[in-house]
């Protein structure tokens, strides 16, 4: 935590002090923002620094492990784009990687499709007469025949 911005602490939490602007790390925000779908979910209201908070710290604590393996496979900003994925509506845990992994995979591999722009198309031959159908007559030969 941090209140200028860094490098390590570029994510403005929602949590720090009124008047006080806490730059955190990507675990930590992705932790805050998987607290608070579990806090709407049970609706509950986040407190001030609630990682310091008793009722919160043990699954604070937990998510920032999880995601701290995250973060070792993947990027960050490719995790949070799966946090807003639809398919992780009902995921109230970054441990579930069973769901997190082929979400983050499918958004990593959309991002090196978009920087590699360089796509080389083969050009076809559009004067080719098409290819003579086989096996049953098709109803154009059939009317030719009349």
């Amino acid at each position: 935590m941090a209140s200028q911005r860094t490098e390590k602490s570029k994510y403005l939490s929602k949590y720090g002090e009124p008047g006080e602007e806490l730059y955190v790390g990507a675990a930590q925000y992705l932790a805050e923002r998987i607290m608070e779908k579990q806090a709407a979910k049970d609706n509950k209201h986040l407190p001030i620094r609630f990682w310091n908070d008793p009722a919160w710290k043990k699954h604070f604590l937990a998510q920032l492990k999880h995601a701290n393996k995250l973060l070792k496979e993947f990027e960050s900003t490719t995790v949070l784009k799966a946090l807003n994925h639809f398919r992780m509506k009902n995921i109230y845990s970054l441990g579930l990687r069973s769901v997190i992994d082929p979400i983050c995979e499918e958004i990593q591999r959309a991002n090196t499709l978009s920087n590699n722009s360089a796509v080389i198309i083969d050009e076809i031959d559009t004067t080719q007469k098409p290819r003579p159908s086989f096996g049953k007559q098709t109803l154009r030969n059939k009317l030719k025949g009349i």
